[in-house]
């Protein structure tokens, strides 16, 4: 329920209370938009509800005070995490939020190896986890590079190695380039 903002709402989905309400509790987590977040406190608010995931829609380096502000209202306005991009200062939003932050896989990256060094610099800098749509749909082998990122993510494995263990497809251009190794 994230997209409303930027596209308009969506079949099925255009009360969001409501459609909240139809859901019931079987979703582990809702992403919201932060407009939505406010609207949605008494869905949210109670005992046994999914967790209410707010996402910041501001694009990477240059927005970064922004992530920090908007980090700090969606905690204030109930969000139990937040979804959001990575940032060249990232560790500092989440190191002054409390809850929980994810970082983003955004735009599709050019090869496996670009995506998961994304997330581990996300990890690394404070991510409690990432949420990545197209760079897990468009992956060489995307049930090889789910694994991969979980080892990323779960246990800090570098990208390098984790691109050779499972076989990803790495671009002869880029097969020589350095990740992460530290």
């Amino acid at each position: 329920m994230d997209h409303g903002m930027f596209d308009g709402s969506h079949a099925g989905i255009e009360n969001i209370p409501a459609t909240l309400e139809r859901l019931g509790d079987e979703a582990s987590a809702i992403l919201l938009s932060p407009g939505i977040l406010r609207q949605c406190t008494g869905y949210f608010g109670r005992r046994g509800a999914p967790l209410a995931i707010a996402r910041i829609n501001f694009n990477s380096v240059g927005f970064h005070q922004e992530i920090m502000i908007g980090c700090r209202m969606l905690q204030e306005l109930g969000a139990d995490c937040i979804k959001t991009f990575y940032t060249s200062r990232f560790a500092e939003p989440t190191s002054h939020v409390t809850i929980p932050i994810l970082g983003l896989g955004a735009e599709k990256t050019p090869t496996d190896l670009a995506a998961l060094d994304l997330a581990w610099r996300e990890v690394r800098d404070g991510a409690r986890g990432v949420v990545f749509g197209r760079n897990v749909f468009q992956a060489s082998n995307p049930c090889q590079f789910l694994k991969a990122l979980g080892e990323i993510v779960r246990h800090g494995a570098l990208p390098a190695e984790v691109v050779k263990k499972y076989a990803l497809t790495v671009p002869a251009e880029t097969a020589n380039e350095p990740s992460h190794t530290v």
